[in-house]
């Protein structure tokens, strides 16, 4: 890929570089530790979730710029996109289930 992500523990954010150039982007978001990246499957987005709020939000790889997917405010565990990239789904430590939509960021619970 064109791109390689990571975490800094010192920061608690995310950062994603471009491995031909090194050049480094911070991915703007959630204050607080970050972790469980996932990446789009066209490479462009990338997902995430905030060890300090629990919520979580997909990232525009070029410029960083994310947003929070609403709805399961907490606890976020596990993110897994669908493969034509217009979805993510994700459980929580509650044992719950919700689906967002990745351009609008809305969700729905799937079960409890």
């Amino acid at each position: 890929g064109k791109w390689i992500a990571g975490t800094s523990t010192s920061e608690g954010r995310a950062w994603v570089w471009e491995v031909e150039t090194g050049r480094g982007q911070k991915l703007k978001g959630p204050l607080g530790g970050v972790c469980g990246l996932s990446w789009g499957p066209d490479g462009k987005r990338i997902a995430g979730r905030s060890t300090s709020r629990g919520r979580a939000w997909v990232w525009e790889v070029e410029t960083g710029r994310g947003h929070g997917l609403k709805g399961l405010s907490g606890g976020v565990e596990e993110l897994s996109w669908r493969p034509d990239g217009k979805w993510i789904a994700g459980t929580s430590k509650w044992g719950r289930a919700w689906v967002w939509e990745v351009e609008t960021g809305r969700g729905r619970e799937l079960w409890e």
